[in-house]
């Protein structure tokens, strides 16, 4: 077989073979054939070119991931500082106020526990004015474990005698109920009535009524830095 093609255009050529067969058989005998034909491209100006791109070659980032119970230095610092705020915050309010309390042997003690407290007309409830002074009382108490006192409840001369004497003694365990209310033991403290039989203010104004409807204190047995004179 020969073969050769020739280029008409740019995308067209003639090819021609040439093919001689022999006959197996027949040794001298051979059989000819003339081929031609016309070859066409699709694409006879499509050109492959081959590029070479570099690749850029990054360095590998390390990405840290922080875990949640892993903080910073300065974190930990600061939740410190907040949980001590928090504490301090917390043991203040726990903490009884600071109060300056008498000198058990100075003449102000003795007049808070012998300071007296009035009522309303024919009432035995606590004002606001005599629960303050009930509050100073209980400091001296405190400092003072020894001491012991009686309340006397007084009326003003209004209503019966027997009805002043029941007004009395309610007037009186209003007062020790509280004083037991703030943590004073109960059995330092006695109650009694006068009634109207001994009033502080003669006639019956109004003011000398308001003077007469009264608790009155009186040590029954106080402790040595109560004893005036003593040091």
């Amino acid at each position: 077989m020969l073969a050769a093609k020739i280029k008409v255009s740019s995308n067209a050529a003639i090819r021609i073979d040439g093919i001689s067969d022999w006959l197996a058989n027949y040794s001298w005998k051979s059989n000819q054939s003339l081929h031609v034909g016309l070859s066409l491209y699709r694409s006879p100006n499509h050109t492959v070119q081959v590029v070479d791109v570099p690749v850029a070659v990054v360095a590998p980032v390390a990405v840290f991931t922080q875990l949640p119970d892993s903080v910073s230095a300065e974190e930990q610092a600061r939740r410190r500082r907040a949980e001590r705020e928090y504490r301090d915050l917390r043991d203040s309010l726990s903490r009884p106020s600071a109060v300056v309390i008498p000198d058990a042997s100075s003449a102000s003690a003795l007049a808070t526990m012998e300071e007296k407290i009035h009522f309303a007309t024919d009432k035995s409830e606590l004002t606001p004015e005599a629960r303050a002074t009930l509050d100073a009382k209980v400091l001296i108490f405190r400092a003072n474990p020894a001491m012991r006192i009686i309340i006397v409840g007084n009326t003003d001369e209004r209503a019966s005698d027997a009805y002043n004497m029941g007004l009395g003694e309610r007037r009186a365990t209003a007062a020790k109920a509280y004083l037991v209310a703030q943590g004073i033991d109960p059995i330092r403290i006695e109650v009694t009535s006068h009634g109207e039989r001994n009033p502080i203010a003669p006639g019956t104004s109004k003011d000398a009524e308001a003077l007469n409807r009264r608790d009155g204190f009186r040590l029954l047995i106080a402790s040595d830095y109560l004893v005036p004179g003593k040091p």
